[in-house]
């Protein structure tokens, strides 16, 4: 497999996990079909599945605390109702930088950077 199409299947498996569910089906297609070809590409798709799966663990978490304070929103009103907003404006935040991750991913894959995302992987090396 040429590099440059290395790169541009990395930039998409990185683009695409931005996308919820998705983005991990196709980069586990993705893995499947090109993990002998390509070390790099596989590697890339491997950090996109982790990361995609460090997504859906915070977003089952947040699904819990916001049972919870649904719940305390009965019991004590306004502080039920100003955790509710919190957890709100946390898991916005944490959306929003998970897709400025991907975004970043997918620009350094389609540089030639071995990236690596936090809380993932190691630091990212160059390919020639």
């Amino acid at each position: 497999m040429r590099r440059d199409d290395e790169h541009d299947l990395a930039a998409i498996c990185h683009l695409c996990n931005a996308i919820p569910l998705w983005g991990l089906i196709i980069c586990s297609v993705m893995w499947l079909y090109k993990r002998e070809k390509s070390r790099y590409l596989a590697l890339q798709a491997q950090q996109a599945m982790y990361f995609h799966g460090l997504l859906l663990l915070v977003i089952a978490v947040w699904g819990v605390v916001e049972l919870l304070t649904r719940l305390l929103r009965y019991l004590i009103y306004p502080l039920g109702y100003v955790l509710d907003f919190l957890n709100l404006i946390i898991i916005g935040c944490v959306i929003v930088l998970y897709i400025c991750f991907c975004l970043w991913g997918a620009w350094q894959s389609y540089s030639g950077v071995a990236f690596r995302y936090p809380l993932v992987g190691d630091r990212p090396e160059r390919t020639e």
